[in-house]
């Protein structure tokens, strides 16, 4: 059983306020900070983290589920994406 389950809702704002290739503030990462307010997103292929950005005392990695790498691969080469919900497991790790 994962520490942390979170269900990202991304949606067409998240989508259009996103920047691609940019793991700190992609569509999935502002779709996190809707969610999360104490914890910093990093989003990229092989895992997601959740960082805590004051004290830098918790950290969690999920390891990017398929059907987020394929969400990521075409918002990254400029392809139209829709609105997606995914389901993320995370797993506290040594800060």
């Amino acid at each position: 059983m994962s520490d942390l389950q979170l269900t990202v809702d991304v949606t067409e704002h998240d989508i259009r306020m996103g920047n691609c290739r940019h793991a700190e503030s992609c569509a999935i990462a502002w779709a996190i900070l809707d969610i999360v307010d104490d914890l910093y997103p990093v989003v990229d292929i092989d895992v997601i983290q959740l960082r805590d950005p004051i004290f830098g005392n918790k950290r969690y990695e999920c390891e990017t589920p398929k059907e987020v790498v394929t969400f990521i691969e075409l918002y990254d080469d400029g392809k139209p994406v829709k609105p997606e919900r995914f389901v993320l497991d995370f797993y506290e790790v040594p800060a």
